[in-house]
């Protein structure tokens, strides 16, 4: 072949590819696609696990910080509980926080930690609020929780001291879930000063408030210890806040009979007869018994009528009593009137 200029060129050769060999170069394309693909996805993985660990393994180092025993006879002799432990004791950890730890020698169970209350509650110890199943974990906050400890005061049988421990979020300055149980440990966050630190409380006041409008809700020998006014949508209302040292039942019948009497419909409380027949039962309830709070049984009945047509009135009853054995004996009543 010439050129214009009138030179050979001489023709380069193509190079044949058979099919075989294609194939092949394009499989080889297809696996370093693949392998490629693949170093991607596990690099991606790879960071993603590192921003889940990070938080994680922060939480671990501060979970199982190096913690000393602080003695202290007084709670862990309270706390101790009556299944078989290895070891209960009151541990601060380098922030200077402070837990009773209880090393338990078979894993916690429901029905276990529910007879756990209840021997705490014997001692005059109330946990407000419930156990977490699991880790203890700061994060895990609520509206409201207490551990209270209690004890009469000599010659003083209307009052009762009491020692109390509200542990908070340092982030959220919100209460936490304080007591958690988690295979063969329980771990109750305390205040340092907890089982120090006491406060009294009169339950029975020498003096009632005044009453200015009389009511004909009052159980015979309570004592009026407090007076709420309020504005529902219905019109003005109070609450009117009694304590008795009568028996529950005995006021639970009579505000249940006078209700009846006096509403053209009244409510009762559907768990009354299993609560009276098993006073454990249905009675692990969050109250407060003048202001304390503690856990116990509490009754609710409601009426309601309409005189004059049109105008809706009501009446709520609660009654309350604490399992705890200080604060047993004094039924609070409180009484809503609209």
């Amino acid at each position: 072949m010439k050129s214009k200029e009138g030179q050979i060129k001489t023709p380069i050769p193509v190079k044949k590819s058979w099919g075989f060999c294609s194939l092949w170069e394009k499989k080889m394309k297809g696996e370093l696609i693949m392998k490629r693909e693949k170093k991607i996805i596990n690099l991606m993985i790879l960071t993603s696990l590192i921003f889940f660990l990070i938080p994680s393994f922060s939480f671990c180092i501060s979970w199982f910080e190096k913690e000393k025993e602080v003695p202290d006879e007084y709670l862990t002799k309270l706390f101790a509980p009556g299944f078989p432990y290895e070891s209960i004791k009151v541990m601060e950890d380098s922030q200077a926080r402070r837990f009773i730890v209880i090393k338990t020698k078979d894993k916690m169970e429901g029905k276990t930690l529910r007879g756990y209350d209840d021997l705490l509650l014997s001692r005059g110890v109330s946990i407000y609020g419930t156990f977490h199943y699991g880790m203890f974990s700061w994060q895990k906050t609520v509206t409201d929780y207490a551990i209270t400890i209690t004890r009469k005061v000599e010659r003083e049988p209307d009052i009762i001291e009491i020692s109390e421990s509200v542990v908070r979020n340092p982030e959220k300055n919100e209460p936490i879930v304080a007591a958690s149980a988690k295979g063969k440990e329980i771990r109750i966050a305390i205040e340092k000063d907890f089982g120090k630190r006491w406060k009294k409380i009169v339950i029975v006041p020498e003096k009632e408030p005044e009453l200015k409008e009389p009511t004909m809700w009052r159980y015979s020998g309570s004592h009026l210890m407090l007076i709420r006014d309020w504005t529902p949508i219905t019109g003005k209302g109070r609450t009117l806040i009694f304590v008795s040292n009568d028996s529950l039942k005995r006021i639970y019948e009579y505000y249940l009979e006078k209700v009846g009497q006096s509403f053209i419909k009244a409510s009762e409380d559907p768990f009354a007869e299993e609560i009276f027949s098993n006073p454990r039962a249905f009675s692990h309830n969050p109250i407060k018994i003048s202001g304390i709070r503690t856990i116990g049984r509490d009754f609710r009945i409601r009426g309601y009528d309409q005189i004059p047509p049109g105008k809706m009135g009501s009446i709520r009853i609660y009654i309350s009593q604490s399992l705890d054995s200080n604060l047993s004996e004094f039924i609070q009543i409180d009484v809503g009137e609209n």
